[in-house]
């Protein structure tokens, strides 16, 4: 049994780590969204501003490190390297806040409910952009 799931793991280490790590950026993003959504009451579009902050530079720490296992040379290589993670989670932002919006407005969704909904297509995303943008050229 042991066997299989290391094989498996072996076999699907970068998505496991990647959904593994995402799940922990969406946790920093939704926790740090509420506390300025609702303990602070900032507003959503404020709110999800600071939280994208916090999950990109979670995210790319954990992405370069563990997920993706960057081999990236020097400090020009890795500021190369936040160039395109920052540009590529600006798209995603692209959708999130269209999305955000579309819920609460047009649906009458609470913020947060939005927000965690958004997650989802968010995760998707950044997975498709920091896989085949951001380090694609790793080792």
């Amino acid at each position: 049994m042991q066997a299989a799931i290391r094989r498996l793991f072996t076999a699907h280490r970068e998505l496991l780590l990647y959904l593994w790590f995402g799940g922990l950026t969406t946790l920093v993003n939704v926790a740090i969204f509420a506390l300025f959504d609702r303990g602070l009451h900032l507003g959503w579009t404020a709110a999800n501003a600071w939280a994208w902050i916090a999950a990109v530079a979670f995210a790319f720490v954990t992405n370069r490190r563990y997920v993706f296992g960057s081999a990236a040379a020097g400090v020009a290589g890795a500021w190369w390297e936040l160039a395109k993670f920052v540009a590529a989670r600006l798209a995603s932002l692209g959708l999130d806040y269209p999305c955000m919006w579309a819920l609460i407005s047009g649906l009458s969704a609470g913020s947060l409910v939005a927000k965690l909904v958004t997650q989802v297509v968010v995760v998707v995303a950044n997975l498709a952009l920091s896989k085949w943008l951001v380090f694609a050229s790793r080792k």
